[in-house]
Order: C-alpha cells, then sequence, then structure tokens
C-alpha cells in the first residue's frame, strides 16, 4: 500500500513551507488567494486527505501545553516569574492538561529554539511568561500552524493577561504626591513610551504645583535589577537639586537602591522616600518595609489559561485577540514615608 501524502508532501510540490500550507489547509488569514488556491489544487492532486483522529488530537484532544520563559533556573528566575509559572502550572494540572515547561540561555535567538521546539513538540498551545506588546516575528510560524499562544505578563496584540502598570504607577506617584512630594526620580528599565512613565507623567501633570522629575541613566540591557538599583545610588549622590521621593521599577530596584543609600547613611523616608513595584514577600520584612504595589499572579494565571484552552478548543478563531489587564494594589508602608504624614 502506498503512503497517504502529507503536509510536507504538499509543501514540497507547491515549493512553500510547511506552515503555509498549514495555513491553506485551514483557511487561516495572512496568505493570498492565488497561494491558497494552488495549495489546494496540490492536496486534491496528491489525494491528500486530513486523519481525523490527528485533527482531534491537535485541536480538542491535545492536552499538551508549553509554558515557556527565557529562564527557568533558580539562580536566575525572579521571584515573579517563579509565582506565574507555579501558579500556571497548578492551573493546568487542575484542569487535566500536562504542563511542558521550556527555557533557554538569555540570548538574541532564545525565541527561534522556542520556535522550533514547539512545531517539533506537537504542544496543543503555548504560555508565554515574557512581556511582550506584540507578537515576536520569531514565533509566527508557531502561531501560523494552528498553536495559539497566551502571554501571561505581556500582550496587546496578541492574546495575554497582564497587570496594569500605567494605573500602578500613576497610584505610586499620586500617592507621593499626597504626601508632599514634588521632586521625583525614576530608578529602572524603562522607555519614554512605557506604561510605566504614561502612568507617572499622568499624576505629575495633574498636579497644579510645579514637579521635577529625574531618570536614572544607570545599568544596561544585561544590568540585573539588583544591579541596576545598586548602580543608581552614585548618580543619585551626584544630583544637586536631590529627589526627596525616588519611584523604582520594581521591588527588587527598590531594595538594592535602598541597602545602597543606607551604606552612605542616607535615612529612608526621612531623607527619601523609595516606593517599588511588584509586591514580593520579602518587601514587607525588608527594613524599612517597602511600599509597593502587588500584582494578582494567580488570577492572572488563571485567566491566562482559561483564554489559551479557549483557543486550543478552536472557540476563539473568528474573534479579535483579547488582552486584558488587571488592576494591581496598592500597599503603603514605612519606605514612603507615611508615618511621618
Amino acid at each position: 500500500m502506498s503512503r497517504q501524502a502529507g503536509i510536507r508532501d504538499i509543501a514540497e510540490a507547491a515549493g512553500v513551507g510547511v506552515s503555509t500550507v498549514h495555513r491553506a489547509l485551514h483557511n487561516k488569514p495572512n496568505i493570498s488567494p492565488s497561494t491558497q488556491q494552488t495549495i489546494l489544487k496540490v492536496a486534491e492532486e496528491l489525494g491528500y486527505r486530513p486523519h481525523a483522529a490527528a485533527q482531534r488530537l491537535r485541536r480538542r484532544e491535545n492536552r499538551l501545553v508549553g509554558i515557556a520563559a527565557q529562564s527557568l533556573s533558580i539562580p536566575t528566575m525572579s521571584p515573579l516569574h517563579a509565582f506565574k509559572y507555579h501558579a500556571a502550572i497548578q492551573e493546568l494540572e487542575c484542569r487535566g492538561y500536562t504542563p511542558q515547561p521550556w527555557s533557554s540561555a538569555r540570548d538574541s535567538e532564545w525565541l527561534v529554539r522556542l520556535s522550533n521546539w514547539a512545531l517539533s513538540e506537537r504542544i496543543g498551545g503555548l504560555l508565554l511568561l515574557e512581556g511582550y506588546s506584540s507578537l515576536p516575528s520569531e514565533l509566527k510560524a508557531v502561531s501560523d500552524a494552528g498553536i495559539p499562544i497566551i502571554g501571561l505578563g505581556g500582550g496587546g496584540q496578541f492574546p495575554g493577561v497582564d497587570v496594569d502598570r500605567q494605573r500602578a504607577f500613576y497610584d505610586l506617584t499620586r500617592h507621593l504626591l499626597e504626601l508632599g512630594h514634588r521632586n521625583f526620580a525614576y530608578v529602572g528599565r524603562m522607555s519614554e513610551s512605557s506604561p510605566r512613565m504614561a502612568g507617572i507623567r499622568h499624576a505629575l501633570q495633574e498636579e497644579t504645583e510645579k514637579t521635577r522629575l529625574q531618570w536614572s541613566r544607570a545599568g544596561t540591557k544585561k544590568t540585573t535589577s539588583f544591579e541596576m538599583g545598586a548602580q543608581s545610588v552614585p548618580e543619585f549622590l551626584e544630583w544637586q537639586n536631590r529627589p526627596t521621593a525616588v519611584i523604582c521599577s520594581s521591588d527588587h530596584v527598590a531594595m538594592a537602591f535602598m541597602n545602597g543609600l543606607a551604606s552612605v547613611d542616607i535615612r529612608i523616608p526621612e531623607d527619601v522616600a523609595v516606593v517599588g513595584f511588584d509586591g514580593l514577600v520579602e518587601a514587607e520584612y525588608y527594613r524599612p518595609p517597602l511600599t509597593t504595589v502587588t500584582q494578582p499572579v494567580e488570577k492572572m494565571a488563571r485567566r491566562a489559561v482559561e483564554l489559551l484552552l479557549e483557543h486550543m478548543a478552536g472557540q476563539c478563531e473568528n474573534e479579535p485577540p483579547v488582552y486584558e489587564e488587571f488592576p494591581g494594589r496598592l500597599v503603603i508602608r514605612e519606605s514612603c514615608g507615611y508615618r511621618q504624614a
């Protein structure tokens, strides 16, 4: 008995890629009508017939879900990533699905390796524990192959779930303004157009009195959060008009920054107020306890898994991408000087 033609046979005969054949056979977007017609004609000539059992396995009965991050190792994985990772695994297992973790070294090719892995492992869906405002081009082949991708900690132009960072940094800045601060600094990695900066600037623009915002330029793309906070201290000390309140991009940045200030006898919050973001457990036990905005990790993980399973079941094929933001919660502690207020 001769072997039945498969998708790779069609791709070779039509002179296109496997992902393009997937798009044509499953009536996916991003393929020209002429190319789709050519592929369908070649498939008919080769006698291609979709395997019903395989189709069911790929769609509704595939219970293998990839969970990907740049690093899942204990020394390099941030506590927040670890919380998201374990919350997602627990949610998948409670629903009867099998999590398939994947991680890679932090370099420019990690998304390429992720794409190759996802296409070869026959996973039913992919949960991405990284922040991207749009689907990375390296993962387009995965999406085109019919494997849904949900971002846990990113999204916007592709389905995902994240915390409302703009609101979080608005709340932090608004609270510091209410405490009487008008001279601010930001410490941490961030672009001018980021939601964090939008939240800070929104709060400052509402203030009728004159305000000032300085931005630490310490660190590089490869600098860790702890290094970023520590390296910002010398710059802070050199500023002539020294800020009275510092907004940090994360709790780890804030803790390292506070530790550096303590080493040169600058008191917190008496000399400068410091706030962070993430809501890590250790923030409550730092000295002084750190004011921060917590992320609802369990709720975000639950919703991200729900979205992914809906896409895996084919319930969202004709709907626009869903991107949802959850509100964080401002937790006021001593580092901002609320007792003095």
